[in-house]
């Protein structure tokens, strides 16, 4: 094994709508509907396979709640409090780093949200490269978007680790060849001790 591919959301970053919505004071029957309105809707979806602008997806959003036009303008431009970086993200990177692996990210991520949270993002020059999903209208678990990775990058499916929060991103990953682990609350710590580098640091 000699490479590793990240997802971002909830594995190296920490993504929360809800927490977004809590720090703009929005609480009980608002908050719900906002959740469902934005984060849990269609048009986010099609945020992150590119097949809308910003300007489209905001205007789908206002669409499922136009009662709340004012509240989902408001969420909207603040949807970086949506996004944080982990604590422990830098050290992982650099246990991987240092073990020799090279290393990738391929994220399901919209171009609206991916330009506002770009500062908490700032550890993705430490990678070989990576492919973000609206830029290539292809999403995980699309076994398309799996397979450009690897062309693009020359990846070696067989030696290359797939870390993703999400079970069906995994399975996709295994599809192609790679051996992919579904990241949990454990997972730190069993990168950290050595478990996905042969206890070998170099």
């Amino acid at each position: 094994m000699n490479t590793v591919v990240f997802d971002l959301g909830n594995v190296l970053v920490d993504y929360n709508g809800g927490v977004c919505v809590d720090m703009l004071g929005y609480t009980g029957e608002v908050k719900k509907e906002l959740i469902h309105a934005i984060f849990l809707s269609d048009a986010w979806k099609a945020g992150d396979e590119g097949s809308v602008t910003p300007e489209e997806q905001l205007t789908q959003f206002i669409n499922n709640a136009p009662h709340l036009e004012k509240e989902i303008r408001d969420v909207y431009e603040h949807l970086d409090g949506s996004i944080r970086k982990f604590d422990y993200t830098e050290e992982v990177l650099a246990h991987f780093r240092k073990a020799g692996f090279k290393l990738y990210y391929l994220s399901n991520y919209g171009e609206y949200l991916f330009e506002k949270t770009k500062y908490e993002l700032d550890f993705l020059r430490k990678f070989d490269g990576g492919i973000i999903s609206y830029r290539e209208k292809l999403m995980k678990p699309q076994k398309e978007i799996y397979n450009l990775l690897m062309t693009r990058y020359n990846i070696k499916p067989n030696d290359a680790w797939f870390i993703d929060d999400r079970p069906e991103n995994v399975e996709a990953a295994n599809a192609v060849g790679m051996h992919g682990i579904v990241f949990d609350s454990h997972t730190v710590e069993e990168i950290l001790t050595g478990k996905y580098t042969g206890g070998q640091e170099r």
